[in-house]
């Protein structure tokens, strides 16, 4: 008569640590992604409030009856408004995952009382340290008017 063993349940641990190499590539391999997605999720985020802030300043501009100016600091990562009595109307400080561009390092758009500019102006952003990333642009038209080109 044969007899049998007790059947076993469960892995064994050559098992458990291929399942672990595995998955421990995958995961390296998925991290990189995720943070690229992440830096360009935030670049669209930061296009959203840039476009919002303008139309805030325009609109800031007419209600006060004065001229309300947006300078963006490239060099800072950053743009805040005033209007001409030297009054601080917003200030805002992008993520240090996105870039900001104008045609110059410091640039000034600045708003009439009639919610007009006197230039175009462009402003891109764009994830940083992302060659491969979108940068969205922004165009103010002399109309006051802010659309991407």
């Amino acid at each position: 008569m044969h007899v049998r063993s007790p059947s076993r349940s469960g892995h064994s641990l050559l098992d458990v640590l291929v399942t672990l190499f595995v998955l421990g590539v995958v995961l390296a391999a998925a991290v990189p992604d995720l943070a690229q997605a992440h830096r360009r999720w935030a670049a669209r985020s930061a296009v959203r409030q840039l476009r919002a802030d303008l139309a805030r300043a325009r609109m800031e501009a007419v209600l006060r009856g004065r001229t309300v100016t947006i300078a963006i600091d490239t060099v800072a990562g950053a743009y805040g408004a005033t209007d001409s009595d030297g009054g601080v109307v917003l200030t805002r400080t992008l993520p240090s995952s996105v870039r900001i561009r104008t045609t110059a390092n410091r640039q000034a758009i600045p708003f009439t009382a009639r919610g007009t500019a006197d230039l175009y102006s462009t402003t891109w952003i764009g994830p940083g340290n992302d060659p491969g990333g979108t940068w969205h642009g922004l165009r103010v038209a002399p109309s006051g008017a802010v659309a991407a080109p």
